[in-house]
């Protein structure tokens, strides 16, 4: 059905109720309020942008009429939030979006039901027939399958009962009977749980996937793949493997670390692998951990991601490979630490991140980028950029009065 776009605020309202399913237009944005669990609409259109994924809530509750045969969606969700033991939608998407590794609630009740093919209330009421706790059902779901997520489980569900549907699946579930999966535990090593919190960060559904990818990414075929990986992961830092790589992806604002790999490899022109970018980082850098490295890059650049930062690197600096960067300014300082040295010219120079002290020199020298500002005052003064601003300083703590006392 296509709707044309609401011209006037009872038009919004009318199109509101056709699709939600509602018959009083103060009772939708009542149960709205309920379903978001926020005070102000400005607030719950904000929520639903966020567990959406849409800015359109005639088209989002279009949307969700694909999963259920309810015509009344606001009831729709009402009843996934009590089914899920979820007290708003934030909360059910969370829990919705862990289970299938999706951004948003529609991305999630989407893989959902392309795999179960069933009205996705009618499908969780079965689910909670198992237990009432929501989060049990699913421990339950993915042992009995023994699978290691809930989208696997799902989808081996008829064949690890033998029924021919999902329902009649749960059912078996739910009266305990056997699985039709032999057991084969003297023969195949079980799945521990470092492999498990992997299986998750790189976005893979079995352990045979995940080895695969863990030779790809760090270029071993060591018989024991997942000990020679974090063997590789404790040279570049201290910090514990899936605690690292969780990071990395939270940097980089992806979804798993396969994903967090082509952004990381953005960073340089060189043909390397991740760990030897890192490597190579580490030994321009002077630094010893590259979470630490990553960690104080994001507070020089001022930016909340790694393509963020990198984006601030290339019109800072005049170049987009970080290597190269890294290795230029070990020109204009004895400083090894080139983190350090970055820090400490931005207190000096009383800069909050690249950008302003980038303007800063770049104004005083009449050039384009830090380093063609940088070359200007080394070429001239020939002395350790930063032993230069330090000494600069000295005759007052407030950079630009520095520089109105030296002209």
């Amino acid at each position: 059905v296509v709707f044309l776009l609401p011209v006037t605020l009872v038009e919004i309202w009318i199109r509101i109720l056709l699709v939600s399913g509602c018959e009083d237009i103060q009772e939708f944005y009542k149960d709205l309020l309920i379903i978001t669990g926020v005070k102000k609409l400005t607030e719950a259109y904000s929520v639903l942008v966020k567990t959406y994924g849409n800015s359109d809530i005639i088209v989002t509750l279009q949307t969700l009429h694909k999963f259920t045969k309810n015509q009344d969606i606001i009831s729709f969700q009402l009843n996934l939030l009590k089914l899920t033991n979820s007290s708003n939608l934030t909360e059910l998407t969370q829990k919705f979006t862990k289970l299938t590794k999706s951004k948003t609630l529609i991305q999630s009740l989407t893989v959902i039901y392309d795999i179960t093919e069933i009205d996705i209330e009618v499908f969780i009421t079965y689910l909670t027939t198992i237990s009432e706790d929501f989060e049990e059902v699913i421990t339950v779901i993915i042992g009995y399958t023994k699978t290691t997520n809930f989208v696997q489980a799902l989808k081996t569900l008829k064949k690890a009962t033998g029924e021919k549907t999902i329902i009649e699946a749960i059912k078996h579930i739910q009266q305990k009977k056997p699985s039709t999966f032999t057991t084969t535990t003297t023969t195949q090593k079980p799945v521990t749980e470092l492999e498990q919190q992997l299986i998750e960060i790189f976005g893979v559904e079995t352990l045979e996937e995940l080895l695969v990818v863990l030779r790809r990414i760090f270029t071993t075929q060591s018989e024991d793949v997942v000990t020679e990986v974090v063997q590789i992961i404790s040279k570049i830092t201290k910090t514990n493997i899936t605690s690292f790589l969780q990071y990395i992806i939270q940097i980089t604002g992806t979804s798993n670390f396969q994903e967090a790999v082509t952004i990381i490899k953005q960073s340089t022109q060189q043909k390397l692998t991740v760990v030897e970018i890192w490597t190579r980082i580490l030994q321009e850098s002077g630094q010893e951990d590259v979470q630490d490295f990553h960690k104080n890059f994001l507070i020089i650049t001022g930016a909340k991601s790694i393509t963020e930062a990198f984006n601030i690197l290339a019109k800072t600096y005049g170049s987009t490979d970080i290597i190269v960067i890294l290795q230029t300014l070990h020109k204009f300082t004895k400083n090894q630490d080139i983190i350090s040295f970055q820090l400490n010219l931005l207190k000096l120079t009383n800069s909050s991140n690249l950008t302003e002290l980038t303007q800063k020199f770049t104004k005083l020298t009449k050039s384009k980028t830090l380093i063609q500002s940088l070359t200007v005052i080394y070429d001239i003064t020939e002395i350790d950029i930063e032993v230069f601003i330090t000494y600069l300083t000295t005759i007052s703590e407030d950079f630009e009065e520095v520089i109105t006392v030296i002209i």
